[in-house]
């Protein structure tokens, strides 16, 4: 997780969103459904964050929804989100930050 900038309208670039991607869009994640998945977030923002799957019927350990389902991930601090996937689809991704 950092800070980067992305073009998202033509006025010019928009600084310091949040992303998992150097260029201001996340990474397209693949999986094979019934084969576990690991990804390890490194929280390089300045708030805490987490990664809320959604739509993928994983252990709420996993889950990244703070307070409820997953501690926040401080500044500085990393989270192994490890999962197998049950079924297969397309499904997205967000981070859960300042939500309180």
């Amino acid at each position: 997780a950092v800070k980067t900038e992305a073009m998202l309208t033509e006025a010019g670039p928009t600084r310091d969103i949040m992303s998992w991607g150097h260029d201001g869009m996340p990474p397209a994640l693949r999986m094979t459904k019934g084969r576990p998945y690991a990804a390890r977030l490194k929280n390089r923002l300045d708030e805490p964050t987490t990664i809320h799957w959604h739509g993928l019927r994983i252990d709420n350990r996993m889950d990244g929804v703070p307070f409820v389902t997953q501690p926040y991930i401080y500044t500085g601090d990393s989270f192994d989100y490890a999962f197998t996937p049950p079924d297969a689809g397309t499904y997205w991704y967000h981070p859960h930050c300042n939500t309180l």
